[in-house]
């Protein structure tokens, strides 16, 4: 890991030490509640101790909002002061998502798909795509390392620790399983797995408090998730997925329901898109793209910072670029993605914000369209190859 560090230029590794010193460098100084979530975090795991709802509001703070196992993992957090409590959460999930480039720039070089110029624009847009997450503390930087390690794993063969790290992101967000079903897909051994380890996280959370206290907070969490989505229709809050791109720039608004028939159906094209290519090199990597870039797009609760998941895939296309057009893509998805933070940066970044936040949509909607393309492209190449092995078989029979 350090090898891989001191061999990148002087300006990449310059961009990943300001990131993290710039952002925990503000956390000590401002206060706890200042651009975070994790007070909300803490106080969940500290209503978990005391055996009170976590999903009940607590003014000023925002609503918890994830599954209950995440509010008993916090419980521990919680007994720490606050800054440091948001100082080592920070750490972590940005230790676990740097370990995972890292492993990605060693993957790469050894399959000799990586030069010095993709390496380094990987490095440094994987580092830069993810400062909305990092910054505000959203488990969404945790979220994509440990994806991105499952993938790792998937692709060396070692099933029960991919297992292992999708299952952590689902109890963490519950929609991340839609990776880990395409994976499913690739690896049909895959999912008894991930059904044990899905299971076995779920009852080590019932283990940590009374039994009875836990299965009410599940009841909760549902009711939650119920609630939350009659209040998104009443308020009619634009969702930050790809109705904002029809309602910002032709002004026409989608209906909920039309909204998840999309979504759904979508999702089913994308399965059945990894069913037909499941055979190819890359269907393991394409499960994990088209997976993260339909949480975004599709997803049942897009935010900008959930954008954070398509950092890395998206800084991956450089590594994959197989032309100048390629490049260009790969490019266009990273310039598209840092458009939102780069405005946020500026004073009153909510004048016109609208326009510049359909960058991360229309990001997402070309990253599909980029991977599907290399899946039809790979299997046309792949034909072609099978046409001319038979072709020189009959050659030989006459």
């Amino acid at each position: 890991m350090a090898e891989i560090y001191f061999r990148l230029p002087f300006w990449c590794r310059l961009v990943w030490l300001l990131l993290i010193l710039g952002v925990l460098g503000r956390v000590a100084i401002a206060k706890p509640t200042s651009a975070s979530v994790v007070p909300i975090y803490l106080n969940a795991g500290q209503r978990w101790i005391q055996g009170e709802n976590i999903y009940s509001p607590a003014p000023p703070l925002d609503v918890y909002r994830n599954p209950p196992p995440v509010a008993a993992f916090f419980a521990l957090w919680s007994q720490l002061p606050d800054k440091p409590a948001a100082i080592l959460w920070r750490l972590l999930g940005i230790g676990v998502y740097l370990a995972a480039i890292v492993r990605l720039v060693r993957h790469f070089e050894s399959s000799g798909t990586a030069h010095p110029q993709s390496s380094n624009l990987f490095v440094c847009f994987s580092g830069l795509l993810v400062v909305p997450s990092f910054n505000n503390g959203q488990v969404n930087v945790l979220l994509i390392g440990l994806l991105l390690h499952a993938w790792l794993q998937l692709d060396a063969g070692r099933l029960w620790l991919a297992a292992g790290a999708i299952a952590v992101v689902t109890v963490m967000k519950i929609y991340p399983i839609s990776v880990g079903l395409l994976c499913c897909l690739v690896v049909p051994r895959l999912a008894t797995r991930l059904a044990v380890v899905c299971g076995g996280i779920v009852l080590l959370s019932l283990c940590c408090h009374k039994p009875a206290y836990c299965w009410s907070m599940y009841h909760e969490y549902c009711s939650f998730l119920e609630l939350e989505s009659r209040h998104r229709l009443v308020f009619s809050r634009v969702q930050w997925d790809w109705t904002m791109i029809l309602d910002c720039w032709g002004g026409c608004k989608i209906e909920d329901s039309t909204r998840k028939v999309v979504s759904v159906s979508v999702g089913l094209l994308i399965a059945m898109m990894i069913l037909l290519t499941r055979k190819q090199a890359q269907s393991l990597l394409a499960s994990l793209s088209l997976g993260c870039a339909w949480m975004t797009l599709f997803g049942p609760a897009s935010e900008h910072p959930t954008y954070t998941l398509l950092a890395p895939i998206a800084a991956m296309q450089f590594f994959l670029a197989r032309s100048r057009f390629d490049l260009g893509i790969a490019w266009l998805i990273c310039l598209l993605l840092s458009l939102p933070i780069l405005r946020g940066m500026f004073p009153n970044p909510n004048d016109g914000m609208l326009t510049f936040r359909t960058a991360d949509p229309l990001a997402a909607l070309v990253l599909i369209i980029a991977v599907i393309k290399s899946l039809v492209d790979n299997r046309s190449v792949s034909d072609q190859v099978v046409a001319s092995k038979i072709r020189r078989n009959s050659a030989g029979v006459r």
